[in-house]
């Protein structure tokens, strides 16, 4: 099985871990990094190139001049991984050509690769390594072992046996929030916002990835509404098709991005994500 694992990155060049993406991409030859530059105004392009030409078998770059946000850049990213067949240096291609489904073919690319073809799995994982590496094959395990799981998620539970570091207020805003997250896409889910997931490439996957998300830092909320809706149109249910994986590791990471008022922001755009894409708004525009 091959994944590519989409790494979004922005101002990451003094925090970036290259030598353990390099390492553990040598010894795990069915994984493939897609980083992903969101305009970036520290070294941060130089030093993803820099990786790339290390072990171009296992890194590949696509370069977002402008910057978009985490949810631009992930979501562009998991569409490259989607239709790649083959390049490693992916440049800036339109969003548009990306949609269509040529966005890397059409990218000018260098190098054929190790993974002709579409991946099996694609997913996207904090440059921060708040997730160690060494949960992807756990994860990839999961799909391998059952057919009718589609998506597994990183969760960061507080169980003995495990090393979860963090902040105390991060815990609880998270426990509040995932009542509101599970509130809004009626269904239980324990931490839909960490940032280590896995998914299956299915046409689900694709057309939740279609266009760009609105609801900023929980874009993650935003593409679980979007599948619920896929996966109901193919007479299937979403939540049957999540896995959550307690991790055995995270560790709270010095520098995150995000700030205070980003709490108040997420609350309402899960209000947003609610009323867009309410069951009963879309029953009324069909007829």
């Amino acid at each position: 099985m091959a994944e590519i694992v989409v790494v979004p990155c922005y101002n990451e060049a003094e925090r970036l871990d290259g030598d353990r993406f390099l390492e553990f991409a040598g010894d795990h030859p069915s994984v493939r990094f897609l980083f992903v530059n969101d305009g970036s105004t520290d070294r941060t392009l130089e030093v993803l190139e820099w990786l790339h030409a290390r072990y171009p078998d296992g890194v590949d770059v696509l370069d977002q001049p402008r910057n978009m946000g985490k949810a631009e850049a992930v979501r562009r990213g998991l569409l490259a991984a989607l239709t790649s067949r083959g390049p490693n240096v992916l440049e800036s291609a339109p969003a548009g050509a990306l949609e269509e489904g040529r966005g890397a073919d059409k990218a000018g690319a260098h190098g054929h690769g190790r993974h002709r073809g579409l991946p099996d799995y694609v997913g996207f994982w904090d440059a921060d390594l708040a997730t160690p590496l060494e949960e992807i094959p756990r994860f990839a395990r999961i799909l391998d072992e059952r057919a009718d799981i589609d998506m597994v998620f990183g969760s960061r539970v507080q169980l003995l046996g495990r090393s979860i570091d963090r902040k105390l207020y991060r815990h609880y805003f998270g426990r509040v929030l995932a009542t509101a997250v599970a509130t809004t896409l009626g269904m239980p889910i324990y931490d839909s916002q960490c940032g280590a997931k896995l998914f299956r490439a299915t046409p689900e996957l694709r057309f939740a990835l279609a266009r760009p998300f609105f609801s900023g830092w929980v874009f993650d909320v935003e593409l679980l509404a979007r599948l619920k809706q896929a996966y109901a149109g193919a007479g299937r249910d979403l939540a049957a098709a999540i896995y959550e994986l307690p991790l055995d590791r995270w560790q709270d990471v010095q520098g995150s991005k995000t700030k205070a008022r980003d709490a108040v922001v997420a609350l309402y755009n899960l209000a947003r994500i609610q009323w867009t894409y309410a069951p009963h708004r879309h029953a009324r525009s069909r007829r």
